[in-house]
């Protein structure tokens, strides 16, 4: 099974989906913050 996830947020639900997958799964999270990419307004 293979997962996209978008949000990831604490990983929490990230790492619920791990148990769904198993080992021949994958998951894919994304989670795009701005400062996270420097482009924080300070």
């Amino acid at each position: 099974m293979n997962v996209p996830q978008t949000g990831t947020g604490s990983g929490y639900s990230t790492a619920l989906l791990e148990n769904l997958t198993g080992n021949e799964g994958t998951i894919v999270s994304l989670d795009i913050e701005k400062w996270q990419n420097g482009q924080r307004n300070v």
